[in-house]
């Protein structure tokens, strides 16, 4: 996948994020589904990949009190629940996106 870069990153309801990304796509994430597929060692199994963490155990209202970007490459998030090790690669936000959409031609683009 070529380089993506977020240009955009709204918070569109209290459970729910989108991200505009530089090729015109517009990507929706809930909270708790971007919680739930954390990658750090702490949330799964560094040999397998399989998930450890308790996806039930993750708070219906959790949301992200900083997010941050990572290098070129990705986003790390600081949770609710004090998690933060873990980095979103901007790939990896694509493939879990929930739903998605082009940028309307007039969203706020120079004429």
């Amino acid at each position: 996948m070529a380089d993506l870069w977020p240009e955009r990153i709204d918070a569109v309801a209290p459970d729910a994020v989108e991200i505009r990304w530089d090729d015109g796509l517009i990507t929706r994430h809930t909270w708790r589904r971007l919680r739930a597929e954390c990658r750090c060692a702490f949330c799964r199994d560094e040999m397998t990949g399989q998930r450890t963490l308790d996806v039930d155990a993750i708070p219906a209202d959790i949301r992200p009190l900083e997010i941050s970007v990572v290098g070129n490459y990705g986003l790390r998030i600081l949770w609710s629940d004090q998690h933060g090790t873990g980095i979103y690669h901007f790939g990896l936000l694509r493939e879990l996106a929930e739903f998605t959409r082009p940028v309307p031609p007039d969203s706020g683009n120079p004429a």
